[in-house]
């Protein structure tokens, strides 16, 4: 598979962490503690194969546009990584405002 190029390149949060995510704020806003750092664990386990697979993005981008792959993964490693788009559960990717914020509530 062809690594997109640095302008199309989206950051993605998968459906499942997103759903807990929405799950943790309604928890938090309901002031149960306890469920709330469950699902901040659980939100974290889910996030880690996203911040995987983007990181894996930007390192064989580098590669081909001829960058210190290096530098790559410094830069990646020293700024936070904001995610920007949504993946459906059908697979399609958007990055609507309306559409995230109806899949976080």
């Amino acid at each position: 598979m062809k690594a997109e190029s640095s302008k199309v390149t989206k950051r993605r949060l998968s459906p499942e962490a997103l759903e807990l995510i929405g799950q943790r704020g309604i928890a938090r806003a309901t002031g149960n503690r306890k469920p709330t750092s469950e699902l901040a664990k659980r939100g974290g386990q889910a996030i880690k194969p996203d911040l995987k697979e983007r990181r894996a993005a930007v390192i064989v981008e580098a590669g081909e546009v001829g960058k210190s792959t290096h530098k790559a993964h410094r830069s990646f490693a020293n700024y936070e990584t904001k995610m920007i788009a949504v993946r459906r559960a059908d697979g399609t990717v958007t990055a609507s405002r309306k559409a995230i914020e109806e899949n976080i509530h």
